[in-house]
């Protein structure tokens, strides 16, 4: 499955194992490498390959009980990885937690906002959640500027993490009755 944006400069694609190779380029490094694990010890840096194709089996396991919805971000012009995006938790309640993240050569260009506003889109037009959560470290200030421009409102800061002391988790959420975009968005297999 592909979801598209007239105008974006990215799109999400269904995640692979053949992406496996992209993906270990693009988190390879530890700051990335920490968002994505989020401070779980799932992926340790530096990041191979093949661990990473385990990472993403694991991943595409939960995909088809359908507890998540896992994507590559890719750029229009040439089909280029980027970074991946997800909804997950979707069983759990009427609504799911986005994460997302970009290799450190694609930040600063609006591709994360591209794909969260194509994660919300499906989110509530087509999934029809009630709310969507995203978790952030404390110290992720571009990804909290995000999401504050996209009009998340912060519910809460996680202190039953880990590593509280260093870098507590902050949740965001939006609501759909709060949800004001206009996006068109094209959802076909490719």
């Amino acid at each position: 499955m592909e979801v598209r944006a007239d105008g974006f400069s990215v799109y999400l694609k269904n995640l692979s194992i053949a992406d496996a190779a992209d993906f270990a380029k693009q988190v390879n490094d530890p700051e990335t490498l920490r968002n994505v694990s989020n401070g779980q010890p799932i992926l340790s840096y530096p990041c191979d390959e093949e661990r990473v194709r385990m990472f993403i089996g694991k991943i595409l396991s939960s995909d088809t009980l359908g507890h998540t919805f896992s994507f590559s971000i890719r750029l229009v012009e040439d089909g280029s990885f980027v970074g991946c995006a997800g909804m997950g938790d979707i069983l759990v309640t009427k609504g799911c937690s986005i994460l997302y993240w970009l290799g450190k050569d694609y930040r600063g260009r609006g591709y994360a906002s591209e794909a969260v506003r194509l994660l919300l889109k499906c989110g509530f037009t087509r999934l029809n959640f009630e709310f969507i959560d995203a978790e952030v470290y404390k110290s992720n200030e571009n990804s909290i500027s995000l999401l504050k421009r996209l009009k998340f409102i912060q519910i809460k800061m996680d202190r039953e993490t880990k590593d509280v002391e260093k870098d507590p988790r902050i949740i965001f959420r939006m609501k759909k009755e709060d949800y004001k975009d206009e996006l068109k968005i094209v959802v076909g297999d490719r």
